[in-house]
């Protein structure tokens, strides 16, 4: 089985190479049932486990594996989530994909092509608000279906938004 680990997804794809697949996808024969989610029993801090299954009759299959634990930091009611989140693929040659950066990817990609289809033909200005992991993909994937003139990007912390534009300009040039 081979394993596709982070950089590679991120080599192999990026939020613009799936936009058209996705599209494609989207009015698709593929069956994607409502995710599994179990709690694992932990009360405190919870555990959870996420099953996301999607396949094409007689086709591929696809299952993401996302386990959530939280860590209690001392003097705080919940701390940091660990979230592992392998995607196994069963088809001619099977593999074990890095989720973590598959979700990262796909998550823009859709929201970019949401906005392709739903959005005003012509805006000027894209605000991404937040600063998070999945704020420079969201900024990537909007820039491949408009041509904005300007990007704003907005977040509480203002080191962080600051950094967040640096890795989109270094990343897609607005």
């Amino acid at each position: 089985m081979k394993q596709i680990d982070f950089d590679t997804v991120h080599r192999l794809a990026s939020v613009g190479s799936l936009l058209e697949p996705l599209r494609r996808a989207f009015v698709s024969q593929s069956v994607s049932p409502e995710r599994g989610q179990y709690d694992l029993g932990a009360l405190d801090p919870p555990h959870t486990l996420l099953l996301m299954p999607a396949w094409r009759p007689a086709g591929d299959i696809g299952v993401k594996i996302v386990t959530v634990f939280r860590q209690r930091r001392s003097g705080t009611a919940v701390g940091e989530r660990r979230l592992r989140a392998p995607f196994g693929a069963n088809r001619a040659s099977s593999s074990m994909d890095d989720g973590r950066a598959l979700t990262l990817i796909r998550t823009a990609a859709v929201s970019a092509l949401a906005a392709d289809l739903l959005a005003p033909a012509a805006p000027e200005v894209l605000l991404m608000v937040g600063t998070g992991a999945l704020s420079r993909y969201l900024v990537e994937g909007h820039l491949a279906v408009r041509k904005y003139r300007s990007v704003l990007i907005w977040g509480r912390d203002p080191q962080k938004a600051a950094a967040a534009v640096e890795i989109s300009v270094l990343a897609d040039g607005p």
